[in-house]
């Protein structure tokens, strides 16, 4: 049994997508929020495995601005890390939060609905150098709109009760 966080502690719908997506890119951590336009934010509504270096790094000013810089507000294809045009320890994430939590590649994407609105976002993380491919790349590439429409109505979730912890619900 894996344990996943979902907005309303335990939605079958969440743990069900999630499920899909450990499939389809096998990962140590996934984190799908939703994008508040007003501030600029993303707000957490799936978690699964170690979430905190995520959070964390989303709860900063910089997160936006490097999310901007790669290109992750533009629908397009996921950018695996290892892909990166600068060392992940010179990026924010990477260097601040993902690499000292023991991550060591991953992918992100902007969500986006088939009308091409931004609507949130997705990252999977994974302790193994090197080992999102171009066919997971691809796969998400392909359900980018699935996902973002399978998102957009659920709630967040509880911001973590203390520093590496999340709220989480065991899935059945």
């Amino acid at each position: 049994m894996r344990d996943v966080a979902t907005g309303d502690g335990g939605d079958p719908g969440g743990a069900g997508l999630l499920d899909v997506l450990h499939r389809v890119a096998r990962y140590d951590a996934a984190w799908i929020a939703l994008r508040d336009p007003r501030t600029g934010r993303h707000v957490p509504v799936l978690e699964d495995g170690p979430t905190a270096s995520v959070r964390a790094y989303h709860a900063t000013d910089e997160a936006d601005a490097e999310a901007q810089r790669f290109g992750l507000h533009r629908a397009g294809w996921p950018l695996p890390a290892h892909r990166l045009p600068v060392p992940l320890e010179e990026t924010f994430a990477w260097g601040e939060h993902l690499l000292p939590a023991g991550f060591r590649d991953g992918l992100a994407v902007g969500l986006f609905t088939e009308e091409g609105r931004h609507v949130g976002y997705l990252s999977l993380l994974t302790g193994q150098p090197r080992s999102v491919t171009a066919v997971t790349a691809a796969l998400l590439h392909s359900v980018n709109a699935l996902v973002a429409a399978a998102v957009q109505g659920m709630p967040a979730l509880a911001p973590a009760a203390a520093p590496g912890t999340s709220a989480r619900a065991a899935a059945p």
